[in-house]
């Protein structure tokens, strides 16, 4: 009955065949894989007579161990072919007639593959080891050398689709055979031999690993060289090797060797640490493994810290304790070849647990009160609960823990602990869990003095008010009482306690902190002596400068605000100054405060500005009356330090380019003497950004008023490497709205094809540019011209069709024919590229190919006339070389993609 129904449907796929099957049998084999898969491939192999001939069969075998390969390349088959002693004609003749059976699959008919996996996986079983019609040991010898992933997989799919006790003891004494004979005879492959199946040896691959750890030379251990962000890469084969242990008897071993070799090669930190995350700390056994390995783990850790007194190691170990104390995790599983899977976990309790979260608590505390461990701690709390869902038996069973540490480490005149205790109390609260609070230990801290300085200035959470500015009003209302009765000493406390805080939450203290000010000025209370402090401990938080220096002119006289300004030596001291003068009272100006003004663009305090904010330029206006060039003066000062210092030119130079600061008709009324000088200083601004004069008005502007401005324009684009055309698109397309539009593209070319040593990019950019341009009358008017005037310039004509190429079919035949319309030279049309330089596609290539030839087979139809028929000549062995590259493109990917 089971023959009939096969031959009724030989032309359905084995899937459907097999699930006919099942349902005849009620799914009663699924107990047994191997059973169930001898139910069915057993009347397959019986059907065919497969075991009849010998050869057959083991060329099915060589089939599914090599997974797939091309028919007309069986060099890298022939080792397997000779252990087989099976010649590569009967080998051939065999693939052929199981391809007539429908056993195997010849894809383009050329490449061989047996498409239905489980057959595939059932003929390694029968071939290697229920018949034993070629030794899995010869195979490995011959084939690993060969195609080592291949020969993995094959191996693989032996032990994991056919466990049992018999087949993995069968397997590990076939690799064991080849472990000496490649160790003797073939060195360059054994250790990608050990780095496969270090399992089936441990001792002797530890044995290697030992001596290579041995050799290794010591490095030092550089904390600061450690990225935060911590790479997942791993290249080290030792350290890849030694993770791999977890699931091995001698994980205990194995780690120490990895602790061993990460205090020899602490400078390779960040891979250790990935193995222990990607390894060996919650991964899909740990739940099985009672998490015997992260117990190990810390034991191992402690062991070879030697008292906690090796910092690479106690560094680690904090790593390592932090990530163990996270509430969500994750691990990526290869697949295949080509996927992988991410897969995500949440803590939310359990006994194991729970006691390994205990040993970690265990540990740090032991370590305290060291200021690292501090550090450690203070970590862990600042994102302790992150990804906690339902997790409320290990928030319960933490508490003790972190209580016990907050005790022994944190010290209540501490702002950051007091912050970091306030929190953990928050989210307690939020979870339910005030039954866990232990009020009498965070009393000292809920309620000190620096916390609720800190909170008030801070503010509450935004979420709470429907507009950003109910939230500023309430945090101003509650400052204000804060410092209803506040003296002097007590608003330097507020001032040392934003000092303190500002690192993690700048933003939001620095707002506070605004609004203190704001209230002080106000009310007229300490203003000036809380400026005066606040600038002499180096302004802390980067307060608006500009607010408080106009504060300042309507309090006190300038001479007197200056002297305050320059009292101290502070970070920002040259903002600060430049304020002054930028707020400087037009009433009260005078000629020593222009010659002030004018010494300040000179000096070098500059320098020392870290985080400089934009300025504006056109305020010195209002100092005119006494020098009527005083603009002028003051951006040739300023464009002096380009070389030295571009970035403080540029804080002040860049307004002038955005329109909607500094309106177009103001700047140019301020350069109209001196256009040069304006020139200059967009050129410095076009090599120091790259992105400015967003719309290109200024551009267009220069060009006009001097089209030698142009080449100057474009030199400096070449000059930086890193740029683009198509970054300044929105400049070079302004030219359009001129006259003479085509005569500067023409011109443009030129001067890349002159000054670029090799100018293919940059005029395909360029042409890109152009060819983006929305008016595609004017764009085409353009190509046209050039066509007509440089169609027998090779250089040009090969960069404008690359971008040309980018187009529809239907504009990229139009100018194609234009161009052969001019040109009618054979070797200059082979010289034209009617395809794009730049290509991508996602999943198989063979679409774009073929899309590649119906272009071709439109354009040939496009071009008539005896004249061309070398063209159409040519056109055609394209179209037959693509075919043929569309073929040989499905059987690579056929080969690649298993």
């Amino acid at each position: 009955m089971i023959k009939k129904r096969l031959k009724r449907l030989s032309k359905l796929t084995l899937v459907l065949k097999i699930s006919i099957i099942l349902k005849e049998y009620a799914l009663a084999s699924l107990a047994d894989v191997s059973k169930l898969y001898e139910n069915y491939y057993g009347r397959v192999i019986e059907e065919y007579k497969l075991c009849d001939e010998k050869d057959l069969i083991i060329t099915f075998g060589i089939v599914a161990f090599v997974d797939a390969f091309h028919i007309d390349n069986l060099d890298f088959i022939e080792p397997l072919l000779n252990i087989s002693h099976i010649s590569k004609e009967t080998f051939i003749e065999s693939v052929y007639k199981l391809h007539s059976f429908e056993l195997i699959d010849i894809y383009a008919e050329k490449a061989v593959k047996i498409s239905e996996q489980c057959l595939s996986n059932y003929i390694l079983k029968y071939t290697f080891f229920d018949k034993k019609l070629l030794l899995l040991s010869d195979a490995i010898r011959v084939y690993f050398p060969v195609n080592q992933s291949k020969t993995i997989t094959s191996v693989n799919v032996l032990t994991v689709s056919f466990y049992s006790e018999e087949m993995i003891a069968y397997v590990n004494q076939e690799i064991s055979k080849v472990w000496d004979e490649l160790a003797e005879n073939n060195p360059s492959v054994f250790f990608d031999y050990v780095k496969a199946f270090y399992p089936v040896n441990e001792t002797a691959t530890l044995l290697i690993l030992k001596e290579i750890i041995n050799k290794s030379e010591v490095k030092p251990f550089n904390k600061r060289a450690i990225n935060e962000k911590h790479s997942e890469s791993i290249t080290d084969d030792v350290i890849e090797i030694l993770g791999g242990f977890y699931q091995c008897d001698n994980y205990s071993e194995a780690l120490d060797l990895l602790l061993l070799y990460y205090k020899k090669r602490p400078d390779l930190y960040e891979q250790f640490f990935a193995i222990i995350k990607q390894r060996l700390v919650f991964n899909k056994y740990s739940d099985s493994f009672q998490y015997r390995v992260e117990i190990l783990l810390l034991e191992k850790l402690k062991e070879h810290s030697e008292v906690w007194t090796n910092e690479a190691v106690t560094y680690l170990f904090f790593e390592v304790a932090k990530y163990i104390l996270n509430f969500q995790f994750e691990w990526t599983e290869s697949n295949g070849e080509r996927t992988f899977t991410i897969n995500y976990i949440t803590i939310r309790g359990g006994e194991q647990i729970v006691n390994l979260r205990k040993k970690v608590w265990a540990l740090l505390y032991e370590i305290c009160p060291t200021q690292d461990s501090k550090m450690c701690i203070r970590d862990i709390l600042r994102v302790y609960g992150d990804g906690a869902d339902n997790s409320n038996q290990i928030i319960e069973t933490d508490c003790p823990y972190i209580y016990r540490l907050i005790d022994s480490s944190f010290n209540s005149d501490n702002l950051e602990d007091c912050i970091l205790v306030d929190k953990y109390i928050a989210f307690l609260r939020e979870n339910d869990l005030e039954k866990c609070i232990d009020h009498s230990l965070v009393k000292d801290y809920s309620s000190s003095d620096i916390l609720k300085i800190y909170k008030t200035i801070k503010g509450e959470n935004k979420l709470k008010y429907k507009e950003f500015r109910d939230e500023l009003i309430v945090r101003k209302s509650n400052i204000k009482e804060m410092i209803n009765k506040a003296d002097f000493s007590d608003i330097c406390s507020i001032i040392d306690v934003c000092n303190e805080s500002c690192i993690e939450n700048e933003y939001e203290i620095t707002k506070g902190l605004g609004l203190l000010f704001d209230i002080l000025y106000e009310g007229n209370n300490h203003f000036v002596k809380a400026v005066e402090y606040y600038l002499s401990v180096d302004t802390p938080t980067r307060l608006s400068a500009s607010r408080i220096v106009e504060y300042l002119f309507n309090l006190m006289d300038p001479e007197k605000v200056l002297q305050l300004l320059q009292a101290n030596e502070y970070t920002q001291k040259n903002e600060w100054i430049y304020y002054y003068f930028y707020h400087f009272p037009n009433d009260k100006i005078q000629k020593n405060t222009v010659e002030d003004f004018y010494s300040f663009l000179l000096d070098d305090s500059d320098k020392a500005i870290i985080r400089p904010g934009f300025r504006e330029i056109t305020f010195v206006k209002k100092f005119s009356y006494l020098d009527p060039d005083v603009f002028i003066k003051t951006c040739k000062i300023i464009l002096e330090k380009k070389h030295e210092l571009p970035f403080i030119v540029d804080i002040y130079f860049s307004f002038l380019f955005h329109d909607g600061i500094t309106p177009v008709a103001e700047v140019l009324g301020l350069f109209s003497t001196e256009m040069n000088l304006l020139e200059q200083i967009y050129l410095f601004e076009l090599s120091y950004e790259r992105y400015f004069d967003y719309h290109g008005q200024y551009f267009k502007i220069l060009f006009c008023n001097n089209c030698a401005f142009l080449d100057e324009y474009l030199l400096t684009i070449i000059k930086q490497r890193h740029r683009d055309f198509m970054d300044h698109s929105d400049h070079i397309t302004k030219l359009f709205e001129t006259e003479e539009f085509s005569t500067s593209f023409e011109h443009i070319a030129d001067v890349i094809k002159e000054k670029v040593n090799y100018p293919h990019y940059e005029l395909t950019d360029f042409f890109d540019v152009i060819n983006a341009y929305s008016d595609r009358e004017k764009v085409n008017t353009f190509l046209c011209s050039f066509i007509e005037k440089h169609h027998s310039d090779s250089v040009y004509m090969r960069s404008l069709f690359d971008s040309i190429a980018k187009m529809t079919d239907e504009q990229r035949i139009a100018y194609i024919k234009l161009y052969l319309e001019y040109e009618k030279s054979i070797e200059n049309f082979k010289d034209l590229p009617l395809f794009s330089s730049f290509s991508s596609w996602s999943g198989s290539e063979v679409p774009l190919i073929h899309n590649k030839i119906e272009f071709l087979n439109r354009l040939s139809q496009e071009i008539h006339g005896i004249d061309y028929l070398e063209h159409k000549q040519y056109i055609g062995k394209m179209i037959n070389d693509l075919n043929s590259y569309a073929k040989d493109v499905e059987i690579r990917e056929i080969l690649r993609g298993y």
